[in-house]
């Protein structure tokens, strides 16, 4: 079940030009992954970059700490 904030998903699309709910569609086998923890965030942060719909793109997700 992949939840997001429909207010974030409104800007995502205007910036990014895709909607939080594609993430559904991302390719989730070829998902690499990482913890980031970089200040700007405020927030321990799981990153990954994987293919959706043929282009690279990034996932973040908030992960406990």
């Amino acid at each position: 079940l992949i939840e997001f904030d429909p207010a974030k998903d409104a800007q995502n699309q205007v910036k990014h030009g895709i909607a939080l709910a594609d993430a559904e569609f991302l390719d989730w086998e070829t998902v690499k992954g990482f913890d980031a923890n970089h200040h700007a965030y405020g927030e321990l942060r799981r990153v990954g970059y994987g293919f959706l719909k043929g282009r690279l793109h990034a996932v973040y997700s908030p992960t406990a700490a």
